[in-house]
């Protein structure tokens, strides 16, 4: 399994209109002064006593993008999009853009390469002579859990900490483990992901 972080967007937006709420403006300043006086330092101090809090009083999470190749296998892949699922409940829609098997799984050989873990070689002879035959359907139903896809995801902030919190000891938690360690060492921001 891999990751790799495409890139991260919302940060100071986020921050920023957060704080709307704890500063009232004054007639006479300008629109800039009235932003200025927004330092990182406050920023960062707010967002890290908000971060924790329900109600609504964290939902600058949910404006912080980011976007992810994800390298996963198809066990791990069912379990992510049931969790993803239940995370968009009241929460910003993600995007999900995969590697179609509809589309080349037929296209070439298969390798051990091609799996999370090695698969037996007697199985993986028949798969690749379902492929040389296109047989389709035998090739879909036959593909073992270890079978790797790659997909593109765009996950808030706040999805990225539900995870981190709630699948930290997971059956999977070898997929789980390298996931949740991988988001922390890459986003911009870690510090809002923990506890």
């Amino acid at each position: 399994m891999e990751l790799y972080k495409l890139d991260e967007a919302g940060y100071d937006a986020a921050i920023t209109g957060n704080l709307l709420s704890f500063r009232p403006t004054r007639q006479s300043e300008t629109l800039s002064h009235f932003l200025a006086s927004f330092t990182e330092e406050k920023k960062k101090k707010v967002a890290l006593k908000l971060k924790s809090q329900g109600g609504g009083e964290n939902k600058f999470l949910e404006a912080i993008d980011t976007w992810w190749v994800i390298q996963a296998p198809r066990m791990w892949w069912s379990q992510f999009d049931t969790y993803r699922h239940a995370l968009l409940l009241g929460v910003d829609e993600s995007v999900s853009l995969s590697q179609s098997t509809m589309h080349n799984i037929l296209s070439r050989p298969l390798t051990q390469t091609d799996f999370e873990e090695p698969i037996e070689c007697d199985y993986l002879r028949v798969l690749n002579q379902w492929i040389r035959n296109k047989s389709f359907r035998e090739i879909k139903l036959g593909l073992p859990e270890s079978y790797l896809q790659i997909r593109i995801y765009k996950l808030n902030y706040s999805v990225l900490r539900n995870i981190c919190q709630q699948r930290e000891f997971h059956r999977l938690s070898h997929e789980w483990g390298i996931f949740i360690d991988t988001v922390k060492e890459r986003v911009d921001h870690p510090e809002l992901l923990e506890e």
